[in-house]
């Protein structure tokens, strides 16, 4: 025991000081950094556990949007209409869709193949050339009718790009020959072309070219007067008003549900011999609430075809209550090109645009509230959070789509209490939410 105190170093001996007080001097200087970064970690993870079990609100800003107030429906659109009849080969139509012809009239000629028919066709854009050439050529245009010209040529441009972004490029043939006109009297107008004798003469040349290889065999013509309509290859055939119009609503779902007839190849088009047309439909029981005979402030579209919409009026409802369905009539009295090949059609039927407030549907929610008299009353509304608050309101509701619902944008208590802007609680993670709730 004396030899182990004897080997041993005194406690103030200097190597035991040199060692031992920087260790000390450097754990009372930053030892709290170093139990504050073991910390750390810790903390972290408390906070994830933090987050991860305490509820989640999920909100949504009550935004200003407009919905469509409208029904989807398929049915027969019903035109009064005479077939043109005509022999078999290639077609080509020498009148638009939609252009009126008188009885007698030319409305396409037949061609003993294809090629011909392309070459008729290149011969027809050639001679259309030569006349905007000669038109352009006879112009006097100065001063100010440059800026019409370059207007011209502007709206044209617009013109095309519009049916381009449509997909309406049959139409596109109109505004591009404007677009040439304007185009080529402002050359004439402002010296940069003297004379377009030379390029009238080779367009003349290469049309008569065109022509020798396009002899017709025939012509048909339109036996009564109206509207021109050709048909499509495999044209679906119509069906009469007096047919149509005396089903019954079962019998009207059976016949827009078949598999529609087909025209034989004789048939080159069809006579539309007055602008009014009809649509027949089918619709639920409780839709067809929303038809009012002689209403006229409705529309209708068919998506299919184009965005165009047109007014209508309610000619007629047929409910049949044991089946739950109801047979509707609509008339219109606007005739467009695109309407005269339509036959079993989708269409949208619309009632109005309302403007409102935006607010997802798995918002809404049926509270009660308890009367002085001890009775409850149940309110729909929705939960609108302000800082760690939720907050009851109702709402009232205008239409209903794609999973929103939009409400009344008029502010009224007791009635509609949703502002704009309020973050309106779409999912209250399980938690159970009431009046002055703080989360």
């Amino acid at each position: 025991m004396a030899q182990y105190k004897a080997n041993r170093p005194p406690d103030d001996t200097p190597e035991i000081d040199a060692i031992s007080k920087p260790k000390r001097h450097f754990w009372r200087r930053f030892g709290w950094v170093i139990w504050l970064a073991a910390m750390v970690p810790v903390v972290y993870v408390a906070v994830q556990l933090v987050i991860i079990m305490a509820p989640q609100v999920r909100t949504e800003a009550a935004l200003q949007d407009t919905m469509t107030d409208s029904v989807s429906a398929q049915g027969h659109v019903v035109l009064s209409s005479v077939p043109v009849y005509g022999g078999t080969g290639t077609l080509y139509y020498t009148v638009p869709t939609g252009q009126r012809v008188m009885p007698g009239a030319e409305v396409a000629k037949v061609f003993g193949s294809e090629a011909a028919v392309q070459a008729m066709d290149r011969a027809q854009r050639l001679d259309a050339e030569i006349e905007l050439l000669r038109e352009a050529q006879a112009t006097t245009a100065v001063g100010s009718d440059l800026e019409n010209l370059l207007g011209q040529q502007h709206s044209a441009l617009y013109s095309i790009i519009q049916m381009l972004d449509t997909g309406n490029y049959d139409a596109i043939e109109t505004p591009r020959n404007e677009m040439l006109l304007a185009a080529n009297k402002w050359q004439v107008a402002t010296g940069e072309a003297e004379n377009y004798e030379a390029r009238i003469t080779a367009l003349t040349a290469e049309s008569e070219r065109y022509k020798a290889q396009a002899t017709a065999t025939g012509t048909i013509t339109a036996e009564e007067g109206g509207y021109f309509a050709p048909s499509p290859q495999h044209d679906r055939q119509q069906v009469s008003y007096d047919t149509v119009s005396g089903l019954t609503p079962t019998q009207l779902q059976t016949s827009i549900a078949q598999p529609a007839a087909t025209y034989g190849a004789t048939v080159a088009g069809h006579i539309i011999t007055d602008y009014k047309w009809h649509f027949f439909t089918v619709l639920p029981a409780k839709d067809a609430e929303k038809f009012v005979v002689g209403h006229k402030s409705l529309q209708i579209s068919f998506p299919d075809i184009s965005d165009m919409t047109l007014p209508v009026m309610v000619k007629s409802v047929v409910v049949d209550e044991e089946n739950g369905i109801a047979a509707i009539e609509l008339y219109c009295e606007y005739m467009r090109p695109e309407l005269m090949q339509l036959r079993v059609e989708n269409a949208q039927i619309i009632f109005g645009v309302e403007k409102g407030l935006r607010i997802n549907k798995n918002a809404l929610r049926l509270v009660d509230f308890a009367n002085d008299d001890g009775s409850k009353t149940t309110y729909q509304g929705v939960y609108v959070k302000f800082g760690n608050m939720v907050y009851f309101r109702k709402v009232q509701i205008l239409l209903e789509e794609d999973g929103y619902m939009l409400v009344s944008p008029v502010v009224e208590e007791g009635v509609n209490e949703v502002e704009m802007y309020d973050d309106v609680v779409v999912d209250a993670g399980g938690v159970e939410l009431y009046d002055r709730k703080i989360l």
